[in-house]
């Protein structure tokens, strides 16, 4: 059967000496990979070059079940992304992202709603002009979001641990496993409450190690991110 869908290309990686297999995420199917034959080659050359990791694609692809390679019929760039691939910093905040994808949704199947809002999200990071450098913090929280475990801004006097097994603030003497400590829970919530609030690089890093721990809680076969260590070299 063919399907048409729209897709965000996740990774590539060679197959033999003319053909890519892409893991695309599309918006009818989920999580899917495909087999360009011939993509390598001289002729198909034009081809490889369109499925690069965050392109955004128009397709007609070949869905069969049981199958855990299909075929890609038809491809069209659905979006053109014009600052994105020419800013360093936004390049790598771009690659998280897709690791952050390709990390936590498994499911083959169809998330219109979540496939619009990462695709909206691309599009914002292209388009912000400054204050960006916290974007995929704030990505990883509205991500969490659509993954069914957002956490819950009920910091108060009290309630003043997060704990991160049940997302929200807690009081400290309260029988809840795997609670942060006053710090890192007041460092969270300071977060969680202005998307413009002002951090340093130490409170960058911090967030994103606290942000990781919540979602190894949440997530089944979740492995640790290896983009941040590019951070390390744009960022400081």
């Amino acid at each position: 059967m063919l399907v048409k869908t729209k897709g965000l290309v996740i990774r590539t990686v060679n197959y033999s000496d003319t053909s890519l297999i892409a893991t695309i995420y599309t918006k009818e199917l989920g999580l899917k990979s495909y087999m360009l034959r011939g993509a390598r080659s001289n002729r198909g050359k034009k081809q490889g070059n369109i499925f690069q990791p965050m392109q955004f694609l128009d397709l007609v692809v070949q869905n069969r079940e049981n199958k855990n390679l299909q075929y890609v019929r038809e491809h069209h760039a659905n979006i053109v992304f014009t600052n994105i691939p020419y800013n360093i910093s936004k390049t790598a905040i771009g690659l998280f992202m897709l690791e952050v994808i390709s990390t936590s949704v498994k499911e083959q199947e169809e998330n219109a709603v979540l496939y619009e809002f990462i695709q909206e999200s691309f599009q914002e990071l292209d388009e912000k002009k400054e204050n960006y450098v916290n974007f995929h913090l704030h990505f990883l929280i509205r991500f969490a979001r659509h993954l069914g475990f957002q956490p819950m801004n009920n910091f108060s006097e009290t309630n003043n641990r997060f704990a991160l097994q049940d997302g929200l603030f807690v009081n400290a003497g309260d029988a809840y496993p795997s609670l942060l400590d006053k710090e890192d829970s007041s460092l969270l919530a300071g977060f969680l409450t202005s998307e413009t609030q002002t951090i340093s690089n130490k409170q960058r890093k911090r967030l994103l190690f606290l942000l990781e721990r919540y979602y190894q809680f949440h997530l089944i076969d979740f492995r640790s991110f290896r983009t941040p260590f590019v951070f390390e070299e744009i960022f400081g």
